[in-house]
């Protein structure tokens, strides 16, 4: 359990990683960045509702 609480963890920081640096790259986001943001976005709230992680941000 403990190895499992811990992946999801750290697929949960890369994922709030890469929506940080497409946000602050650029001022003006372009389609793609936007498209990759959205994807990030639903990858973090997939993995909250499945794992049930409680959101501290």
């Amino acid at each position: 359990m403990m190895t499992r609480s811990a992946a999801v963890g750290f697929k949960i920081a890369k994922a709030k990683q890469q929506a940080i640096a497409i946000e602050y790259r650029n001022a003006v986001l372009t389609l793609k960045d936007r498209q990759k943001l959205e994807q990030l976005k639903q990858t973090l709230q997939k993995l909250y509702r499945t794992y049930d992680v409680d959101r501290e941000d």
